[in-house]
């Protein structure tokens, strides 16, 4: 299994006791199926053209002394994470 991070949501009661139903029913952990549901709600909501970029970089990656160029006109113009 991969590393796994923790968090804590509120649920609507009837939400929650539908999560519950689901799960049992599928007999799998709370954690396995708000996982699940989440990478089919990623897939289904996922922009095509997202795919399509980094086709095409895999295609025809950047020069690296345009990336170079790119990052040193713009990172002088970012301001920390203090500022």
């Amino acid at each position: 299994m991969t590393a796994a991070a923790k968090f804590a949501i509120s649920l609507p009661a009837s939400t929650f006791r539908a999560l519950e139903e689901a799960r049992k029913r599928r007999r799998v952990s709370r954690s396995a199926l708000v996982a699940e549901a989440l990478r089919a709600h990623f897939v289904a909501t996922a922009d095509p053209r997202d795919a399509e970029y980094v086709r095409g970089y895999a295609r025809r990656p950047e020069l690296e002394s345009v990336a170079t160029r790119v990052a040193a006109a713009i990172l002088p113009t970012w301001s920390t994470w203090e500022d």
